[in-house]
């Protein structure tokens, strides 16, 4: 559950009630885990400024709700960057309050048994009391219900990682399906030379859309020159001030 991203997901349904007002089923949410992340990704993230983290994200974009959870690359700037080892973070943005950032440990016995203790308290006192259970912070009519937004229609920056054979026009060729499918190429950089003429090459685009890269990756991963399947990351700035 942990590895696939699952249990995050649990979560982020919970968590978007209590911020939307909305609870998403389980598969209206995009759900990817880390186990195609490699120790190679992660050092190349670094070099580029950013690390790469699981994140459950939920927010509002042209009215509609993005609900998604993926390994994710972030500034080494943002708050989230350095969360560790057991400890979970909510990063929150508000209009008017700006970025806030709940932290502390959301792993081991005596975290989990104090979540427990609390809800059981909760249920105890509502008994107690003869009270129903507490109304929801959000209130949204079936005429204001969100649209959750549909995963090919997010926009987002991309870390790709392509391992070619090294040879001329190869990268011409990259740019050339990326482009044809509307994908700006920020940056690119090429790293030494592996066994049997292998190279990664590693792209930032600027701002994507989902199908379009979804899309371009097929084409690209069919080239007789790309050798193992394209590793894409998503990218998640922090908001502007």
């Amino acid at each position: 559950l942990d590895l696939d991203g699952f249990d995050a997901a649990h979560k982020l349904a919970i968590l978007t009630l209590l911020g939307f007002g909305v609870q998403p089923k389980l598969d209206q949410i995009h759900i990817e885990g880390i186990s195609k992340i490699s120790q190679a990704d992660i050092q190349y993230a670094e070099e580029l400024g950013y690390c790469i983290k699981p994140l459950a994200i939920a927010k509002m974009v042209d009215h509609e709700l993005e609900v998604r959870v993926h390994p994710t690359l972030l500034a080494a700037s943002h708050l989230l960057a350095n969360v560790n080892g057991v400890y979970n973070a909510i990063y929150v943005h508000g209009d008017m309050v700006g970025a806030e950032l709940f932290y502390g440990r959301g792993a081991g016995q005596s975290p989990a048994a104090s979540s427990v203790l609390s809800d059981i308290a909760d249920v105890a006192r509502n008994l107690a009391g003869g009270s129903s259970p507490r109304i929801p912070l959000i209130h949204r009519s079936a005429h204001r219900a969100l649209c959750l937004r549909r995963m090919g229609n997010v926009e987002t920056r991309y870390y790709m990682r392509f391992m070619v054979t090294d040879e001329p026009g190869v990268l011409a060729r990259l740019a050339g399906v990326l482009g044809h499918h509307h994908i700006s190429i920020a940056s690119v950089h090429q790293k030494e030379r592996r066994a049997a003429r292998i190279v990664p090459v590693v792209m930032m685009t600027h701002e994507a859309r989902e199908s379009n890269v979804r899309n371009a990756l097929r084409v690209i991963d069919g080239l007789g020159f790309v050798k193992h399947p394209t590793v894409a990351i998503r990218t998640e700035a922090p908001r502007a001030q």
